[in-house]
């Protein structure tokens, strides 16, 4: 299913972030220091995907999460920039030696599953919210 990159970008504006169309079928939005997050359109397989630009987290469609007490989550690909801005939603990065290895989007109420990280390892969270 394709991304419909215009309202995506009409949402990013009104909620602040800034925007730009690399192509007709790339949006980037710059969500802090140097950090975007890409959708992209695949026209010729009729597919999406998101992530974060230089790192090797992404996702087509639908987000889901499930929380250590069970609770699941779901967030469509326009419903992450509003959760994101209202801090529902973080970004999530893993470093080691200092490095960043990886960056996705988590839900608040599923942090701290830390189960599958190596010694070394570093993970970080940054709430958005409304003032960034």
């Amino acid at each position: 299913m394709l991304l419909n990159l215009d309202i995506l970008e009409d949402q990013a504006g009104t909620l602040s972030f800034a925007t730009h169309r690399r192509t007709a079928d790339v949006l980037e939005i710059a969500l802090f220091d140097n950090v975007t997050l890409v959708f992209r359109n695949f026209p010729e397989e009729d597919d999406n995907a998101f992530g974060f630009e230089a790192t090797p987290w992404h996702t087509h469609d639908d987000l889901y999460w499930a929380s250590s007490s069970g609770e699941n989550f779901q967030f469509s690909p326009h419903e992450v920039l509003s959760g994101l801005r209202s801090g529902e939603l973080v970004v999530a990065s893993r470093h080691l030696g200092g490095e960043l290895k990886d960056m996705w989007i988590e839900h608040v109420r599923g942090l701290g599953q830390f189960e599958f990280y190596e010694t070394g390892e570093e993970f970080r969270a940054r709430q958005l919210g409304q003032s960034n």
